[in-house]
This record gives structure tokens, C-alpha cells and sequence, in this order.
């Protein structure tokens, strides 16, 4: 008796998708610091400490500045 791939579903071969692997993430929006515009969002874990801060272009000031995470 011979034990062939046909046996095992195609689903099963695949990987999980994020939100199966334990890894809950939280949806923030980032703030530019000059202008106070929201123009980004993006994720992160809940267990990471601090505030996120991230060098962005900004087109309202229409340059680079510092966009600080925002509830």
C-alpha cells in the first residue's frame, strides 16, 4: 500500500492566515506632527510599548515629517 499526495487536501498544505496564528494585531492611524493630518494607517501588536513614530511624507506640508500613532 503506497501513501500518495492525492490523499491530503490542498487547503491543509496552505498557511495560515494571520489571524489564525495567535498574533492579534490593532489597526492605528498615524498623525503628521506638524500638521496633525491623518494621512496614514497600518497595524501593530498590542504587546509593543510605546507610541509608534515613523519619518512619512505628509502632503499637506508637502514634505518628510515625523507621523505619530493616533487612537
Amino acid at each position: 500500500m503506497t501513501i500518495g499526495l492525492g490523499s491530503v487536501s490542498p487547503r491543509s498544505r496552505q498557511p495560515a492566515s494571520p489571524g489564525e496564528r495567535g498574533e492579534p494585531r490593532i489597526r492605528v492611524s498615524l498623525a503628521c506632527s506638524e500638521c496633525e493630518s491623518r494621512n496614514y494607517s497600518t497595524t501593530r501588536k498590542p504587546e509593543r510599548a510605546g507610541q509608534l513614530s515613523f519619518k512619512k511624507f505628509c502632503p499637506t506640508c508637502n514634505r518628510h515629517t515625523t507621523h505619530k500613532e493616533t487612537k
